[in-house]
């Protein structure tokens, strides 16, 4: 999916009648906000329809198997406000790998450590 600008984020989340309308690739807005770095789109798109953390795009990647791969400063909000609004942290892509899988095979990933203890907390909570 090609990077849109702030300003294109913001188109899509307001006209869009159906979030989770996909591109060739199968991405979603979500995906373009999450690429674009913009959290208050991301929080847009997933007050107006929660299910947008759950699509899949053609390889089978989430929304938050994008986020950890992000290197943007916000990460650590975004991948917060995803996994708040019920993300699967457990979601596996085409490859067999879940988000955790990927952030631990990123040598230099930014924020590496706290996404790391982001995706352990959630999944600890959700085994209770």
């Amino acid at each position: 999916m090609r990077q849109l600008g702030t300003e294109g984020c913001q188109c899509i989340s307001r006209r869009w009648a159906n979030p989770n309308a996909k591109d060739n690739e199968g991405q979603t807005a979500l995906f373009a906000a999450i690429e674009d770095g913009n959290v208050e789109v991301v929080k847009a798109l997933i007050k107006s329809r929660k299910s947008v953390v759950k699509v899949q795009d053609n390889t089978r990647t989430t929304p938050l198997h994008y986020a950890v791969q992000s290197n943007r400063d916000n990460v650590l909000e975004i991948i917060s406000e995803l996994i708040s609004a019920g993300a699967d942290v457990e979601a596996k892509d085409a490859d067999g790998k879940s988000p955790l899988d990927i952030i631990n095979d990123r040598e230099s990933a930014e924020h590496q450590p706290e996404i790391i203890a982001l995706l352990k907390q959630r999944m600890t909570s959700q085994e209770k």
